[in-house]
């Protein structure tokens, strides 16, 4: 499986094995992972989400880091917080989306940033990826708080839905601004 870290967090890609357990079998995923386990299941719009990205994963192999459900794994506990998905490979602009959550006892301690940072770095380092869009709901401050953090912009809104965007160049800037002395 394929994993990226931070300084608190794993960020695990779970495999096709995996992506199926979690449906059904939350606890198996844990054990395999050696993560503490849990029992709790996918419900509702999170339990077709994960659906789609099922059918989306097997019906796209190559692309499988693009498709898959990602698991945000805080180390000191070593338990399952939250999560997130790209919504497919680049397109023709070059643009991917992401989207994610995060269990509400742990927000607030900016897991999610955290979390989103390293993500967002790790998809801009392909070369075939110009941005990042994320979409909230414009009642969601916490969410849009999030991404300002991680330094996505407001890109549009359409109806209550407000879209974020980062840009490669922004993101290269604010690098190399980062290690400026001023």
């Amino acid at each position: 499986m394929f994993e990226l870290q931070t300084e608190r967090l794993r960020l695990i890609a779970l495999d096709m094995e995996h992506l199926r357990l979690s449906l059904d079998d939350p606890r198996t995923v844990g054990e395999n992972l050696g993560l503490r386990a849990t029992d709790q299941l996918l419900e509702g719009p999170l339990r077709e989400a994960v659906r789609q990205i099922l059918d989306n994963a097997a019906g796209d192999e190559e692309n499988h880091l693009w498709h898959t459900l990602w698991r945000i794994v805080r180390k000191d506990m070593n338990c399952i917080i939250g999560g997130f998905d790209f919504k497919g490979p680049a397109d023709a602009e070059g643009t991917v989306e992401v989207g994610y959550g995060i269990q509400p006892v742990h927000r607030g301690r900016g897991y999610m940033a955290e979390a989103l940072q390293e993500a967002v770095t790790w998809a801009l380092s392909h070369p075939q990826l110009s941005a990042v869009l994320a979409e909230t709901e414009g009642s969601n401050p916490a969410s849009h708080r999030v991404l300002e953090k991680v330094g996505f912009v407001r890109h549009r809104k359409v109806g209550e839905m407000v879209w974020w965007r980062m840009e490669r160049k922004a993101r290269d800037v604010r690098r190399r601004l980062e290690g400026c002395a001023y």
